[in-house]
């Protein structure tokens, strides 16, 4: 093999062993996090919608919903839940769990924009042509929009997590929220379940 092509092939080699450490170093972390947040448990929680503080905040990447709520004393039953109000299925909220659903998720639907309504509802609209045309939302998100509706209760899967918040004033603050994994079943009050 002559000295040229001998260089070459090191040359290769430490390019080709070069990327593939980059690469390693890349992916490691995101097994890691994968692995943390699997390692992280899920628990339903019942809620009934109500008037309770919420905060939307939207970019075109997606949208965030914070959605304050009151601590059940008892476990969750249908009948006995009050508006603006969660339940763990097992047993009565303790006074330091968090009192905020966090409800975060991606979107990228071309054209499709989500926007407010006047009445706290989240909106999909598609806007083109000189017209905006309404369009039905995906139904997790449906299904957040009836946190605001005290005749509706929503299950969720969620984990406990934090946030740090910063006020008008520039000051941070950690809060503890419960984050939303999957969205479960929406239920109306005074419907039956069977068919």
């Amino acid at each position: 093999m002559a000295p040229e092509d001998s260089f070459r092939m090191k040359h290769r080699l430490r390019n080709i062993l070069g990327f593939t450490t980059i690469a390693a170093g890349l992916c490691a972390p995101l097994a890691v996090h994968e692995r943390a947040d699997a390692a992280s448990p899920s628990y339903s929680i019942y809620c009934r919608g109500g008037q309770g503080r919420a905060e939307f905040h939207l970019s075109p990447a997606g949208v965030t919903t914070e959605k304050q709520f009151l601590h059940a004393s008892a476990p969750y039953n249908a009948e006995t839940l009050r508006p603006s109000t969660c339940a763990w299925p097992d047993r009565a909220m303790r006074p330091n769990e968090a009192a905020r659903l966090l409800y975060a998720r991606p979107f990228d639907s071309g054209r499709d924009r989500i926007t407010v309504r006047t009445n706290m509802q989240l909106q999909l609209a598609r806007h083109g042509n000189r017209k905006i045309t309404e369009r039905p939302l995906p139904s997790d998100m449906a299904a957040v929009n009836r946190l605001q509706d005290p005749n509706y209760i929503v299950e969720f899967r969620v984990h406990s997590d934090s946030v740090v918040k910063q006020d008008r004033t520039g000051n941070k603050r950690t809060l503890n929220v419960l984050k939303v994994d999957e969205v479960g079943v929406v239920r109306q009050i005074g419907v039956s379940d069977r068919g």
